[in-house]
């Protein structure tokens, strides 16, 4: 399945005291069959960076987002990126679904 372009939703499990409530976003790229790039619906301050835009893994080795139907849900880290350099701030563990 052809990923970029499906909106997404996470629900944050890491930190416990998340104040963004669940994420949505947009899946804008993809870098082999482990990363995403999304394009959130909201902007995100942290410490070093305020950004729209998260790049997700697979929180457990040897996932990936290869098969991942809509409906279906994965356990992922996400980082807050920039868009042109390689920046990037940890940010949360939680469980991402196509929707």
């Amino acid at each position: 399945m052809i990923l970029k372009g499906h909106a997404i939703e996470i629900v944050v499990i890491e930190p416990f005291e998340w104040e963004y409530g669940n994420i949505t976003g947009v899946i804008s790229s993809t870098k082999n069959d482990n990363r995403l790039v999304v394009k959130l619906s909201k902007r995100i301050e942290r410490d070093k960076l305020e950004n729209g835009l998260i790049e997700l893994k697979p929180r457990y080795q040897g996932e990936t987002f290869n098969n991942l139907l809509i409906g279906e849900s994965i356990m992922v880290a996400g980082a807050l990126i920039t868009e042109n350099s390689k920046e990037f701030e940890y940010l949360f563990i939680g469980e991402m679904k196509l929707i």
